[in-house]
């Protein structure tokens, strides 16, 4: 009867010998071969320990739950054990776990760690290197010194294979797209939010070379809402990070969105990561995604200077 079951079945007797086991319980440990039958004794291959839980009490068939553990491999399963017989001189194993679930398992934890290494580059390796990059621009353009031309150089090289491998890590994923935006009226005030003091250095010393602009930067996401909210600044748009202390981008975005729907609103952001994407897409205020760090090419594009 066991044999036509898909579950891994054994039956055992007192003394630790396999009496009989299905082909998927063979399949499963890759360890038997059918004239090698009768030499197997199962406690001699596996450990029982760590009873979980008593699944029945029926004096006729006692059954409970417990963890089985392969000598060979350290491989652990949950088993369910039913005595068949009074004195459990026969026992019917058969294992919740599978190898199946087991690579589900498995799986799961490589998707883990591929989302928090594409999280890791896209945000905390390329926030600093944003920075770096920013400061050697500003830099080279003030001084031409040749050896932060050099250093400028080898960052670029450097953030170019981040971006590389977090396009690799995004590789299952499609990459939302946005429309083209037209800004219906001239920019004059620009609104940047974000917790990094250097980022508003750069910004503002690019935003500062056009004459027509204005400028006003906020280290919190919520001291700029509540700003906005007093109409004490009214901007023609908001350039916006996602990764803040107190209120990150996305909170911002859901208490601004129903209030102020008219004004566009830009992620500025280090993250290559897909999943930011496509959250942004999903705001109607959100009209576009750039990554930091903000350029004169960037701006002077996307405002039609």
């Amino acid at each position: 009867m066991i044999d036509s079951l898909d579950e891994a079945i054994c039956l055992i007797n007192n003394q630790g010998e396999l009496i009989h086991s299905n082909e998927s319980f063979k399949s499963l440990f890759d360890l038997l071969e059918k004239n090698e039958l009768d030499k197997f004794i199962f406690s001699e291959h596996f450990e029982i320990r760590h009873f979980v839980e008593e699944v029945s009490n029926n004096k006729d068939c006692l059954e409970t739950k417990a963890e089985l553990i392969d000598n060979v491999t350290n491989e652990k399963f949950i088993v369910s054990i039913k005595n068949l017989e009074k004195e459990n001189e026969l026992l019917l194993l058969k294992i919740c776990n599978n190898r199946d679930q087991k690579d589900k398992t498995s799986i799961n934890l490589l998707e883990n760690k591929i989302e928090f290494f594409r999280k890791k580059l896209s945000h905390d390796f390329r926030a600093s290197l944003t920075n770096i990059v920013g400061l050697g621009e500003l830099a080279e353009k003030e001084t031409g010194n040749q050896r932060v031309k050099e250093v400028l150089e080898q960052a670029n090289i450097l953030d170019d294979k981040i971006k590389e491998i977090v396009s690799y890590l995004n590789d299952f994923k499609d990459t939302p797209k946005f429309g083209d935006y037209k800004f219906e009226k001239p920019i004059r005030n620009i609104v940047l939010i974000d917790d990094d003091k250097i980022q508003h250095l750069l910004n503002e010393k690019i935003i500062g070379n056009y004459s027509n602009l204005n400028s006003r930067s906020f280290l919190s996401a919520e001291t700029a809402l509540k700003t906005i909210e007093n109409n004490k600044i009214i901007p023609d748009v908001i350039f916006l990070d996602i990764n803040m202390p107190e209120m990150d981008g996305w909170t911002f975005l859901d208490k601004f969105q129903s209030k102020f729907d008219s004004i566009p609103v830009f992620m500025l952001s280090s993250s290559t990561d897909n999943d930011d994407i496509k959250k942004a897409v999903e705001y109607p205020c959100v009209k576009g995604f750039l990554l930091k760090p903000l350029t004169h090419d960037t701006l002077s594009s996307l405002i039609a200077l």
